[in-house]
């Protein structure tokens, strides 16, 4: 059975990037959740934070994997810290890729942006820790992502015991 994982990024700044990782991994007989269109998107957020919570929701159904994808600013959107804590509530694993690296529609690279995990506390063997402790971060360029997005996948399922 395929892996169906949910896409989290900046929906406005990163879609061509996010778009270049999606389309790679999409090659392998898996299915994604998390990329609605502009139209649907701006739809989305007009509804405000009930719209939001309830359109992340369904977008979570049947995944076991939240792929966050990072960019200059992704740990400042509010709708990618709903994600990502709706994401780690129930249960599924986290993988974070940098893709600033990544060039973008026009050309160019963007400043390395801060790990979104790094901002949730939660309680590991009976210690607080951030999840970027217990999740390991990778860059989409250095790390050779086209390659091993499977692969990080895979360990972010087994970390969050859903291989």
């Amino acid at each position: 059975m395929p892996r169906h994982a949910f896409f989290c990024f900046h929906r406005e700044r990163d879609r061509w990037r996010a778009d270049q990782v999606r389309k790679s991994w999409i090659e392998r007989d898996t299915s994604e959740s998390g990329f609605p269109d502009a139209a649907e998107w701006n739809e989305i957020l007009d509804g405000g934070d009930e719209a939001l919570d309830a359109w992340v929701d369904k977008e979570l159904e049947g995944t076991t994997v939240t792929v966050v994808l990072v960019g200059a600013e992704t740990a400042e959107q509010d709708h990618v810290l709903t994600e990502i804590e709706k994401s780690y509530d129930r249960g599924n694993g986290l993988v974070v890729i940098h893709i600033n690296g990544m060039l973008d529609q026009g050309g160019a690279r963007d400043k390395k942006g801060v790990n979104p995990l790094a901002d949730f506390q939660v309680d590991h063997d009976r210690v607080k820790v951030p999840l970027s402790k217990l999740y390991p971060a990778y860059d989409w360029v250095t790390d050779m992502g086209r390659m091993n997005i499977n692969g990080w996948i895979e360990d972010a399922a087994r970390r969050a015991n859903k291989a």
